[in-house]
């Protein structure tokens, strides 16, 4: 298995949405409501993909796309991992959370942030091992699924 991670290109956004909607149907979808999980799509991804290219590391496996990693606003905060089912438990995950710790610490930040749904219990796991704390708990509003969620906060020192 070669893994490459890079910068994706805009004709690969419908390729690693196609992924992310899956990793979300299966980790994602089945903790929130009907309506919210009616809301989303992989038009949904391959559009986010195609408006922040510059802040998406993509993970390819053997040239065929499988996930990605986003800091959506171009700062510390994680606000996506997404790995194809298909793919999961080969470390692709851990190697999209390090390659985007590494491109935000290249930017002069001193810790990650990211945040979780509290219920995505396997998402919290992969962060303990990578070295994440909890910081914060409680419900919040979600823009992208339009009704308060329960989320975990956490941080990571660059340090």
């Amino acid at each position: 298995m070669r893994m490459d991670i890079r910068e994706p290109f805009a004709s690969e956004a419908n390729a690693l949405a196609s992924a992310a909607f899956a990793a979300w149907d299966k980790g994602v979808g089945p903790l929130v409501s009907a309506s919210a999980r009616a809301r989303m799509c992989d038009l949904d991804f391959a559009n986010f993909i195609r408006e922040n290219p510059d802040q998406i590391l993509a993970a390819f496996v053997d040239c065929v796309a499988v996930g990605y990693v986003a800091m959506e606003y171009g700062n510390n905060y994680i606000s996506d991992l997404w790995v194809d089912p298909a793919y999961e438990g080969n470390g692709i995950g851990s190697a999209l959370l390090d390659a985007m710790a590494a491109l935000i610490d290249s930017r002069g930040f001193d810790a990650v942030t990211i945040e979780v749904l509290t219920e995505n219990t396997r998402a919290l796991d992969l962060y303990g091992r990578l070295g994440y704390m909890i910081s914060w708990q409680g419900i919040r509003p979600d823009g992208h699924l339009q009704e308060p969620i329960h989320k975990t906060g956490m941080f990571k020192s660059l340090d």
